[in-house]
Formats: structure tokens, C-alpha cells, sequence
């Protein structure tokens, strides 16, 4: 699970990366937060490498603006 406030029915990968992306690419965004990811919750670092998905992509968008 890798949270400890897990939302029913949350966001889907490709909504969460889609949304991001769409962030990132604006200039008015001048910061980004991760909240709420806990180790000692990840069970086989299932969420850290969610994570690692949906915040890769991001680097290349930011570093061209």
C-alpha cells in the first residue's frame, strides 16, 4: 500500500502522471510535493516505484522550461 491514508476509488496511474505532467509544464508551477509515502508501508516497494513512474517523466519537462 506504501500510504497511510489510502483514498478509495484515487487516482489511477496515467490520471496521477497526466495531471503532473500538465503541471510541470506550466510555467505558473514553480514547486512540487510528494506527500504521504511511507516505507514502512510499502509492501515489494510497490508504491516507490509507482512513484519512481509517475516522477521520471517529469524531469525532462522541467528541465526544458
Amino acid at each position: 500500500m506504501g500510504t497511510g491514508t489510502p483514498v478509495p476509488d484515487g487516482l489511477f496511474l496515467e490520471e496521477a502522471s497526466g495531471l503532473l505532467a500538465g503541471f510541470c509544464a506550466d510555467e505558473k508551477t514553480s514547486t512540487l510535493d510528494v506527500v504521504e509515502i511511507n516505507p514502512a508501508l510499502d509492501q515489494g516497494n510497490a508504491m516507490a516505484e509507482a512513484t519512481l513512474n509517475i516522477l521520471e517523466p517529469l524531469y525532462p519537462i522541467l528541465r526544458n522550461r
